[in-house]
C-alpha cells in the first residue's frame, strides 16, 4: 500500500490497531556545531494510524519562523479558558521571507541558544489525503504542560539532592530548576520512578544505613547473639527500615498504575496495602507487653522472611511494567496526526531513547504485551494477597482494632494447623517467586484470598494452581492439592530443586514428642534432634541439622555440675557464610538456635559443618543430644576418660616447658573458658594442660604450641584469649 493509500480516511486506523504506532525507523535528530538540525529519512505511524513518510534522504534545516495552525489541533492548545495557541516554529531547508538563520548571529544569541529548549515534532497538516507533512519546533515546557507531566518533572526537580553545578560552580543558578533529558525520560516513564528496595543481611543492619556503611565498621553482631532478645532486635532493626521503604513504593505503584493493575471497586487493595505496616505494628505492640507469655518474639524471622517475598514479589512486578511501556505510554489526548521527533540538543547518549519521543509500540498481537498485562495483573494481585493472607497459627490479625492476638473465639476460621515438622524441596531465593515453595505463613484453602491461586502466572492461566508446593499440601478433604506429587513431594524426582524449605519448628521445644504411625502401629520420637534424624534418614536426603544454644553468653554461663553446652558464639568460627534463608541447600548444614528448650531461631550453611566434635549435653533446660569426640589413646585421670592426640609425648615435653607443669589431681574447670568445650578440654588435659594457671602463662611461641595441640582452626586459642580468660578465672577464685 502506498502512502496515499494508508492515509485514507477509510484505512487510517488500520496500521494502529494491527501494526503499532510510534517511528518505526530512522527520524533521527542531530545538531551540528553552527546549530543546523539534520534529521534522516524514516518511517513511523501517528496514533491515527496515518503513515508519516520522509524521503530516504536526510533533510538538513537552517532556518525557522513561525508557525501559525490552520485549524485547532489539541496537542498544541494551553488548558485555558479561552484556548491559546502555544507558540510553534516550522523549520525550513532554505530560506524565505520572515525567516531567521538557526545560526547565533550575535553574542547575546550564542549565550542564549534557541535551540536549547526546543523539541521536534513531525506534523501532517489537514485531515486525510488532503494533507502535507510539517517540521515543527516547540518549547519543552509548553509539550510537557500539554502532556500532562509539568507537575511530574517539577516533583522530581525537587527530590533532587543536588545538582552537578553545586559541585563545580556557584552554589545555585536557574539551571537547578531546569530538567535535563534524565529527569524528562524519568517523568515520562514512571516505573522508573519506583526505587529498588533492598534488605540487609542479618547481623549488619545499622540504625541509619547512610550514617555507618557496613565498610566502615567491622563490628558485626552475628557475634552478639546471646539471647531471643539479640535475635529479636536484630531483626527489627531490619524489618522497620524494609517494610517502610516498601510501604513507600507500593503506594506509590498502586497511585500511577491502579486503573491497569485493578478493577472497581479499589477499596480491597488500599486495605490490603495498608495492612503491611499495621501487622508489623501490631506485632511489635505485642511484644513490648508486660506479660511475657503473650510474647511471640521468636516468630520475628517469619516477618524478615515476609518481607523478602514482598520485596522480590515488588521486584519482579517493577520488570514486568518496565517491559509494558508500551501500555503506559506519553497521554497524548485522542490526537493522532503527529509524531514527537525528541529533544532538539542533549547529551549524546547513545544508549538510551530521546525523551519526548514517539516510540515505536508495537500491537499486543505481535509482542506479547497483551500476555504480560495480565502478568501485571496477577503480579499485583499476588502483593495484596501475600499482605492479606500472612498469618501465623494459634493468633491473627484484627485490622479493625490494630491488634495482632484477637481472642480465641476471633480467631481465623478454618487456618490449617501446624503441628508437625516437614522438609519441602524448592529452588533457591535467587529464583522466580514462583519457583520457590510456598512459605507455611501463607495458609492456604479452597478461598478466592488464598495465595497459591496468585503464586505461580502459568499455574494461574492454566488452572493447575493445585500444583503449588507448600507446607499446607495433605490427603486431607481440606487440602487445596490431591495431587500425589505435590503432597509428598519427596517421594518423586529432587533433580530439579537444590534446596529444602524445612518449617513447623519455631517454637517448639526440643524435647517434642512426635508420633509416627506405620504399619497401623504408632511409635513416638522425643527430641526434635531425633525427629529431624529420622526425616532425613527416612528420604535419604543430603542435608544435616545441627542445634545450638544462644540462650547464655561466655560471662554468664553457668558453672558447676549443671553440665555442658555447646553455645552459638563456640561455633562463629565453624558457621561461616550462616544465613537465614528459611531454608538449607542440598548438602548444607541447618542450624537450629535455642534458649531455655525452645527454638528460636535458624539459619543454614552451604556445605556440610561441624562434624568433630560438635557437642550439646543435658543441663537443667535443655534435653540431651548425643556426645561425640574423637577416639585416640586413652591417658587416665580422675573423673573422666582422656584422648592423647598424636605425638602426645613430644607435645607434653614442650608443655612443660612453656606453662610448666600441672597435676591432674588439681585439676580446674577449663571448659569455663571461652572457646573451650568438652572435646577441647581433653586434648589440654591429655597433654598435661589442667589448670588455669598454666593457660595464664601463654605468650606467642606457646599459643603456636596449642595450635598443634587442638587442630582445627590456627590461632582459635589466641582469638579467644585463653590467657584472659584465665586471669579472670583466677582473680575471682
Amino acid at each position: 500500500m502506498t502512502n496515499y493509500d494508508l492515509n485514507a480516511n477509510a484505512s487510517m486506523m488500520v496500521p494502529s490497531k494491527f501494526i503499532g504506532k510510534g517511528i518505526v525507523c530512522g527520524l533521527e535528530v542531530c545538531t551540528d556545531e553552527n546549530c543546523l538540525i539534520v534529521i534522516n529519512g524514516g518511517y513511523g505511524f501517528a496514533e491515527s494510524g496515518g503513515l508519516l513518510e520522509v524521503s530516504p534522504t536526510a533533510k538538513k534545516f537552517g532556518y525557522y519562523c513561525p508557525y501559525d495552525l490552520k485549524m485547532p489541533y489539541p496537542l498544541f492548545q494551553a488548558g485555558v479558558n479561552p484556548p491559546q495557541a502555544y507558540p510553534l516554529w516550522e523549520l525550513l531547508e532554505n530560506p524565505v521571507e520572515g525567516t531567521k538563520p538557526l545560526t547565533p548571529q550575535t553574542e547575546e544569541e550564542l549565550e542564549n541558544l534557541f535551540l536549547e529548549d526546543k523539541v521536534a515534532i513531525l506534523f501532517w497538516e489537514g485531515e486525510g489525503t488532503s494533507g502535507e507533512q510539517k517540521y515543527l519546533l516547540m518549547r519543552r515546557s509548553d509539550l510537557m504542560e500539554s502532556l500532562g507531566m509539568a507537575d511530574e518533572v517539577d516533583q522530581i526537580l525537587g527530590d533532587k539532592e543536588f545538582d552537578e553545578d553545586f559541585v563545580y560552580s556557584e552554589d545555585y543558578s536557574l539551571e537547578d530548576n531546569t530538567p535535563n533529558a534524565d529527569d524528562i525520560y524519568q517523568a515520562e516513564n514512571k516505573v522508573f520512578d519506583l526505587k529498588r528496595v533492598s534488605i540487609p543481611r542479618f547481623g549488619f543492619a545499622k540504625e541509619d544505613p547512610y550514617d555507618c556503611p557496613p565498610d566502615s565498621d567491622n563490628d558485626c553482631e552475628l557475634s552478639k547473639l546471646d539471647a531471643l532478645d539479640d535475635l529479636y532486635n536484630a531483626y527489627v532493626r531490619i524489618i522497620d527500615q524494609v517494610s517502610g521503604d516498601l510501604d513507600n513504593e507500593l503506594q506509590k505503584l498502586y497511585k500511577d498504575y491502579a486503573p491497569l493493575l485493578m478493577h472497581p471497586p479499589l477499596s480491597e487493595a488500599e486495605n490490603c496495602l495498608d495492612q503491611l505496616c499495621e501487622k508489623w505494628i501490631a506485632f511489635k505492640l505485642l511484644n513490648i507487653s508486660e506479660k511475657t507469655e503473650d510474647h511471640r518474639k521468636e516468630f520475628v524471622q517469619y516477618f524478615y522472611d515476609w518481607m523478602r517475598d514482598l520485596v522480590k514479589a515488588y521486584h519482579e512486578l517493577r520488570v514486568e511494567l518496565a517491559d509494558l511501556q508500551c501500555y503506559c505510554p506519553i497521554q497524548t489526548n485522542g490526537q493522532g496526526r503527529h509524531l514527537l521527533l525528541g529533544l532538539v540538543m542533549r547529551s549524546n547518549k547513545l544508549y538510551q531513547t530521546s525523551p519526548l519521543r514517539s516510540t515505536f509500540q508495537q500491537a499486543p498481537v505481535f509482542n506479547g504485551n497483551a500476555d504480560r498485562k495480565q502478568k501485571v495483573k496477577l503480579y499485583f494481585r499476588r502483593i495484596l494477597m501475600m499482605i492479606k493472607g500472612f498469618h501465623f497459627p494459634g493468633f491473627s490479625f484484627d485490622s479493625a482494632n490494630g491488634t495482632y492476638c484477637p481472642s480465641e473465639e476471633e480467631e481465623v476460621e478454618d487456618a490449617p494447623s501446624i503441628d508437625k515438622i516437614k522438609i519441602t524441596p524448592s529452588v533457591c531465593c535467587s529464583a522466580l517467586l514462583e519457583k520457590q515453595t510456598i512459605p507455611f505463613y501463607y495458609p492456604l484453602s479452597y478461598s478466592r484470598y488464598s495465595v497459591h491461586r496468585y503464586w505461580n502466572y502459568r499455574f494461574s492461566l492454566l488452572g493447575s494452581v493445585d500444583r503449588n508446593r507448600s507446607y499446607y499440601a495433605s490427603s486431607s478433604e481440606d487440602s487445596y492439592t490431591q495431587i500425589p506429587e505435590v503432597i509428598h513431594p519427596l517421594c518423586y524426582d529432587l533433580c530439579a530443586y537444590d534446596c529444602f524449605r524445612i518449617e513447623g519448628h519455631i517454637g517448639k521445644r526440643i524435647d517434642d514428642v512426635l508420633s509416627i504411625f506405620k504399619e497401623d502401629q504408632t511409635f513416638e520420637i522425643k527430641g526434635l534432634d531425633r525427629q529431624f534424624d529420622f526425616l532425613i534418614k527416612k528420604y535419604n536426603l543430603d542435608f544435616k541439622v545441627k542445634i545450638v544454644s544462644g540462650g547464655l553468653t561466655a560471662v554468664n554461663k553457668p558453672v558447676g555440675p549443671e553440665g555442658n553446652i555447646i553455645y552459638w558464639w563456640q561455633y562463629l568460627d565453624k558457621l561461616v557464610g550462616m544465613e537465614h534463608s528459611g531454608m538449607v541447600k542440598r548438602g548444607g548444614t541447618f542450624i537450629i538456635v535455642v534458649e531455655k528448650g525452645k527454638v528460636i531461631g535458624d539459619f543454614s550453611l552451604p556445605y556440610l559443618c561441624c562434624e568433630d566434635d560438635f557437642v550439646m549435653v543435658k543441663n537443667n533446660n535443655v534435653e540431651a543430644v548425643e556426645v561425640e569426640v574423637p577416639t585416640e589413646t586413652p591417658v587416665e585421670v580422675p573423673g573422666q576418660t582422656l584422648e592423647l592426640p598424636e605425638a602426645a609425648g613430644e607435645l607434653r615435653g614442650r608443655v612443660v616447658a612453656y606453662l610448666g607443669e600441672g597435676l591432674a589431681e588439681e585439676k580446674d574447670d577449663l571448659k569455663l573458658i571461652k572457646g573451650i568445650g568438652p572435646a577441647i578440654e581433653t586434648k589440654l588435659n591429655a597433654v598435661g594442660i589442667f589448670n588455669y594457671t598454666q593457660l595464664s602463662k601463654l605468650e606467642e611461641d606457646s599459643y603456636a604450641l596449642l595450635d598443634e595441640v587442638i587442630g582445627g582452626v590456627k590461632g582459635r586459642a589466641l582469638r579467644d584469649d585463653y590467657k584472659g580468660e584465665a586471669l579472670k578465672l583466677l582473680d575471682n577464685s
